[in-house]
């Protein structure tokens, strides 16, 4: 009786979380790569208390397809808009307790962006056979992906053998010859859409959009009749506006939302951030010249107080906010219609 040598594996860098089963009873599994003399390993991990192999051949592998994501910059985003909020949020108490629990707070949120940018750039990496195209869900980091690209091409190209570069350029040619592909010509558009790229389904953008425009009228109507009921409308639509337009960011990633409204959506988040970095140096001020009260109905009281229409500064500050807000809110729904309508035009 012959006794099987065990194979040796290599536990390959990087791991990733994936979802099972249906939105609402879904597992996380965790997935791990292990090299092996032939193959790579893919271990998925349910719960810690059961375990999947898939085994990917050397001789059998065509392709891995990798893409550069933005997962990574929209969390620096969102985790750095955070802080900011908790570190503006910690400037303007003046009570030790609430100094140090929100500066707990800020540094923890802070320590998540230092790391998210220690990690480096994300990515989608699959790997195609003949038969499958599957996605490895722990290579989703760059750096990660390039070490095991890196380490596996040469056992790749040791399994199935090298092709000269000239037999490729003739391949492609023949490819291209039997496609009838038929050259542009001028004047000519072509709507391209990355086919690993998730239809858009989402009314975060209109929603946004439309409460930019309710900005611009919630600040008109200050200006016009300060009152503690125009200053709790403003408070309102602006935190409103804040979660949405962090929703946004996160539903259109990784979709074919066009890029005008990714655009529209970008600044209305940068707009929204100086919006509250101006609103706190404001509270600071007040605060700083004793017209503020303790707590945060006085702080609305005090804006209400404020007559807009004799203060320039408050004045112009009010006006660039509305106008700003109005421009994007009707931009935005401009192009959201327009990628609708090429999304009719082209299905």
């Amino acid at each position: 009786m012959t006794e099987t040598t065990p194979v040796k594996y290599l536990k390959l860098p990087g791991s990733g979380m994936s979802r099972k089963g249906t939105w609402v009873a879904a597992s996380r599994v965790r997935t791990r790569l292990w090299l092996g003399d032939d193959h790579l390993l893919q271990v998925e991990s349910t719960g810690g208390y059961s375990e999947t192999y898939k085994r990917f051949y050397f001789r059998d592998i065509q392709a891995f397809c990798l893409r550069r994501t933005k997962n990574w910059f929209a969390t620096n985003v969102v985790l750095g808009f955070v802080t900011g909020i908790f570190l503006l949020w910690t400037l303007t108490v003046n009570v030790l307790p609430g100094v140090i629990t929100l500066g707990i707070i800020t540094a923890m949120f802070g320590l998540f962006v230092f790391l998210n940018l220690l990690r480096g750039p994300t990515c989608t990496c699959h790997l195609k056979t003949a038969v499958h195209y599957e996605e490895l869900p722990s290579l989703r980091r760059l750096r990660n992906a390039e070490k095991v690209m890196a380490r596996i091409r040469p056992l790749m190209e040791s399994a199935q053998g090298t092709t000269a570069a000239e037999t490729i350029v003739q391949q492609y040619s023949s490819a291209l010859t039997s496609a009838q592909v038929v050259p542009a010509t001028q004047g000519q558009a072509t709507h391209l859409v990355d086919p690993t790229l998730e239809p858009y389904h989402s009314n975060a953008h209109r929603i946004l959009f439309f409460l930019l425009l309710g900005l611009m009228v919630a600040d008109a109507l200050y200006i016009v009749l300060p009152s503690v009921v125009t200053v709790l409308l403003d408070m309102a639509v602006t935190a409103a506006l804040t979660i949405y337009v962090l929703v946004a960011l996160v539903k259109q990633n990784e979709t074919d939302l066009k890029v005008a409204v990714r655009v529209v959506t970008w600044i209305a988040c940068a707009f929204t951030a100086v919006s509250y970095i101006i609103g706190y140096v404001g509270r600071f001020s007040l605060a700083a010249n004793g017209k503020l009260d303790s707590g945060e109905w006085g702080y609305i009281k005090a804006l209400a107080a404020m007559r807009p229409l004799e203060s320039s500064g408050r004045l112009a500050t009010l006006l660039i906010g509305a106008a700003v807000a109005g421009i994007l809110g009707v931009a935005g729904l401009l192009f959201l219609r327009q990628h609708w309508r090429e999304k009719n035009r082209d299905s």
